[in-house]
C-alpha cells in the first residue's frame, strides 16, 4: 500500500474531497472549521447538497469549484502563493472589477457563504 507522503499531492486532496463529501453526508457532523483543507470543505459542502433537493450550484461550476479548491490546497502544500491570488481580477461590462468568486458565491448563495 502506498502512504499518503508517496502520493502526489492532488491525489492526496482529490482523497480529502471523498472524505469531506462523505462526512458532510452525516447531518449530526458539524460544518468544518478553516483548518480543514478547501478541498474537504468543498467535499463537505456537496455532501449536505447531496441531503438537499437543491445542489448550491450547476454540476459544471462545482467541477470547477472543485479543481480551484485542489489547486489551492496543493499551492499551499508546496508553500506557493495561491492561484487565485495571481489570477486577473474580472471586469464587469461597465469596467468595475468584479468581486472574487468567493464573494459571488456569498452573494448568490447567502447561506452557504462560510464553507
Amino acid at each position: 500500500m502506498i502512504s499518503d507522503a508517496d502520493r502526489p499531492l492532488e491525489e492526496r486532496f482529490l482523497a480529502e474531497m471523498v472524505e469531506g463529501y462523505l462526512d458532510g453526508r452525516k447531518p449530526d457532523n458539524p460544518e468544518p472549521s478553516a483548518n480543514r483543507s478547501a478541498s474537504y470543505r468543498h467535499g463537505f459542502a456537496n455532501g449536505r447538497d447531496a441531503l438537499s433537493a437543491w445542489p448550491r450550484f450547476p454540476a459544471a461550476v462545482l467541477r470547477l469549484l472543485a479543481d480551484q479548491a485542489i489547486r489551492e490546497d496543493v499551492a499551499r502544500a508546496e508553500g506557493k502563493p495561491s492561484p487565485q491570488d495571481d489570477a486577473p481580477q474580472a471586469v464587469d461590462v461597465s469596467g468595475k472589477l468584479m468581486p472574487p468568486l468567493s464573494g459571488l458565491r456569498a452573494k448568490l448563495h447567502p447561506r452557504n457563504s462560510s464553507r
